[in-house]
């Protein structure tokens, strides 16, 4: 969730505020959930939900799920979005990185471009991603 933001420049409230983020945001776990099934990852719940529960769901209920936890914080601003601003990394390879999957590698490339100057932080950006 936090690499929408950086690749968006959005806050949480903002970018779950749209439709095809949200659907990317379903297509990102999925990749996580099915890699950490691969090694045998136990998932724990994020912000009380579970991602392997998420992705389970029907897609419109996930992405209502989805919308609903971000009204928590809404303005929160992921810190990928600080760092970069900073012209520091992004700290991506703690996150995306991990996961061996074309969606999340690619989240990988745009943010390495981010931090690079190669490309801005918009919400353009998830439009490659469609």
């Amino acid at each position: 969730m936090s690499t929408l933001g950086a690749i968006s420049g959005l806050s949480l409230g903002a970018w779950t505020a749209l439709p095809e983020a949200r659907r990317l945001a379903l297509r990102i776990v999925r990749e996580v959930v099915d890699e950490a099934s691969k090694r045998g990852v136990k998932m724990e719940a994020v912000s009380g939900l579970r991602p392997d529960w998420l992705v389970k769901a029907p897609r419109s209920v996930g992405e209502a799920i989805i919308e609903i936890v971000a009204l928590r914080r809404p303005e929160q601003r992921s810190g990928m979005i600080v760092r970069l601003q900073e012209g520091r990394s992004a700290g991506v390879e703690d996150l995306n990185a991990l996961v061996a999957a074309p969606l999340n590698q690619r989240l990988v490339q745009m943010v390495r471009e981010i931090e690079s100057g190669a490309r801005r932080m918009t919400p353009a950006n998830f439009a490659e991603l469609g």
